[in-house]
């Protein structure tokens, strides 16, 4: 059984059934209502699994009695934990091997956004971990890690994009090894060298001008899927989907404050340098470089004006 929801968890499923390792069954969360039109909406990986013919379940719970029993129906003996969304009971844990692709280097970013905190906390490398799953969250036995690098412009997209292709590669050499029973001894984590990657929430992404460019730039990617950073301009919301920065050494005494507008973008001053908004998307239209925004709404970027501002 392979489970799975977001689009990170297709490309190990897709390297999954290139390599003939066809999940019998695929659970994933129900469609849900999304768009304008508010159709429901398949999972990435369901649709994946429509696409191959693989017969998927989508229940609302896997936590009661009757979850386990069609859990149980179906026979598993290896179960696949890739970005699922819900927490896996213990009780199925106990009955089968399983194993889980963790965009991170365990111990370090332990939860469900390790991309997104990897990049706010501006850290030098990331990598991804095959582990066994236990009842303890992240916490189980560490079968195969692999370093990566962080490119300067790395988002949650690039960057997981990046983490789950290595990661998927070191699932076929987890599934080789463990059909030929010979696995490698795994590896107990350190828990004195735990750190703890928690929820994010929309009101995370809401930008304070008071802090350095640096961070604000680190919080720009690494909300780039979702809840994207943004900030109020005269009242309307902005959302920043691409920035840069300048001066990081200097103080400013008026944080927030829009000193220039050039081809490159629109600069503002933060507590310690200068952020460079350079892609964004306001109400009722579509993300676009600032320049074309600017074009259409030059009465809400004026230098001189402050970010922030109702």
């Amino acid at each position: 059984m392979y489970a799975g929801s977001d689009r990170f968890a297709c490309q190990p499923l897709e390297r999954m059934i290139e390599a003939g390792y066809v999940p019998d069954v695929v659970l994933t969360n129900p469609d849900r209502r999304s768009g304008r039109g508010r159709k429901l909406t398949p999972t990435p990986v369901k649709a994946l699994s429509q696409q191959h013919a693989i017969p998927t379940w989508t229940p609302l719970s896997i936590k009661d009695e009757n979850a386990f029993e069609t859990f149980q129906s179906y026979n598993v003996d290896l179960f696949i934990c890739v970005a699922y969304g819900k927490i896996i009971p213990t009780q199925w844990l106990e009955t089968v091997d399983a194993f889980n692709i963790h965009p991170s280097l365990l111990p370090k970013w332990r939860g469900c956004s390790p991309i997104e905190h990897t990049l706010l906390f501006r850290d030098t490398v990331a990598g991804v971990s095959i582990i066994e799953m236990t009842a303890k969250i992240d916490a189980g036995n560490i079968l195969f890690q692999k370093q990566s690098h962080i490119d300067k412009e790395d988002n949650t997209k690039t960057l997981g994009d990046r983490l789950f292709l290595e990661g998927s590669d070191l699932l076929i050499q987890t599934l080789q090894l463990w059909e030929s029973n010979a696995l490698p001894k795994p590896i107990d984590q350190d828990d004195s060298k735990v750190t703890f990657a928690p929820k994010i929430s929309k009101q995370d992404a809401t930008i304070d001008w008071n802090k350095a460019a640096e961070e604000i730039h680190a919080m720009v990617k690494a909300y780039y899927d979702w809840p994207v950073a943004n900030t109020l301009i005269n009242g309307e919301m902005l959302k920043i989907y691409l920035s840069d920065v300048r001066n990081c050494d200097i103080e400013n005494s008026s944080p927030g404050q829009i000193i220039a507008i050039d081809d490159f973008g629109v600069w503002v001053t933060c507590r310690h340098g200068e952020l460079c908004i350079r892609e964004g998307l306001i109400p009722g239209k579509r993300r676009m470089p600032i320049q074309e925004i600017i074009k259409g709404r030059k009465d809400l970027f004026v230098v001189g004006e402050y970010f922030g501002a109702t």
